[in-house]
């Protein structure tokens, strides 16, 4: 029952991964069979009153099932959370985000100047910017050639230096990221999370202004399979587990992420980078 619920996208409480030792997943089988297996965290009152867990319940008939306010999320809590103002907890940084974007107007190819379309760019970039050595990733060659000729050789190009220090006396090199049609240095956006056990928060960042422009949270679905992280981490262990937690995560982040844009009005193209901590 536990799992149907789960695949159905509705939520009762876990603590233990579905073991059966924790008894926070109690429910109340109003109509239909389930076949059970009973524990010791079931009354013998609560049992014939109809009151099931259910990881121990194996489901023989249609349901009609009712779910307990102790055995469900209580959404008041993130919306709580969600009101209090983010504060500045660190001091003496100073706002340099890894992202640039750079707009250039490139000469359109002749007879006598038919270098490549990528030769064109980076030429572009160092003479209007003074920017040379650079890396470019292959997603944006591809879309090299309609995008310019569609723009009229205007465009903006965002590039990324990494944190990762390079081998050696090597200064760590920008690379090219993408390549948008126009300018759209205006459109300039990250994202920032935090994987908490709990809950997972998230804020988009105007990159232009430096400051967070909004901020979502959401319980992080993980916690349908277990609370802790020790239960989680013996979940992995389970065929499949591992993937289903991965898609948890990931449908979370989602979820947080169109909160964000909803909020907002950013559309999902002018995003550019993303920074997650957990």
């Amino acid at each position: 029952l536990l799992q149907a619920a789960i695949d159905a996208g509705v939520h009762i409480n876990a603590s233990c991964g579905g073991t059966g030792v924790c008894g926070t997943c109690k429910v109340l089988i109003e109509k239909g069979k389930v076949e059970t297996t009973r524990t010791e965290k079931l009354s013998e009152e609560e049992y014939e009153q109809g009151v099931r867990q259910a990881c121990q319940s194996r489901v023989i008939s249609d349901l009609t099932v009712y779910i307990p306010v102790e055995s469900r999320l209580e959404k008041a809590i993130i919306s709580r959370e969600e009101k209090v103002a983010p504060e500045a907890l660190a001091t003496g940084w100073r706002f340099n985000p890894p992202l640039s974007k750079f707009f250039v107007e490139l000469p359109p190819p002749t007879l006598k100047d038919n270098t490549s379309d990528l030769s064109r760019v980076l030429r572009g970039l160092k003479h209007q910017y003074h920017l040379s050595n650079m890396t470019v990733d292959f997603d944006v060659v591809r879309k090299l050639p309609q995008l310019l000729r569609d723009s009229h050789w205007k465009a903006t190009v965002t590039t990324l230096v990494t944190a990762v220090k390079p081998r050696g006396a090597e200064k760590r090199r920008p690379r090219v990221i993408n390549i948008e049609p126009g300018d759209t240095r205006g459109k300039y956006y990250s994202l920032a999370f935090d994987i908490g056990t709990t809950t997972v928060c998230g804020q988009l960042l105007d990159l232009n202004r430096g400051k967070a422009i909004a901020q979502g949270i959401d319980y992080n679905e993980q916690i349908k399979y277990g609370e802790d992280v020790i239960t989680r981490i013996a979940y992995c262990q389970k065929p499949g587990g591992l993937k289903k937690l991965q898609q948890a995560v990931i449908a979370t982040i989602n979820g947080v992420i169109n909160q964000l844009l909803t909020q907002t009005g950013v559309e999902l193209k002018y995003i550019a980078h993303i920074v997650v901590a957990g």
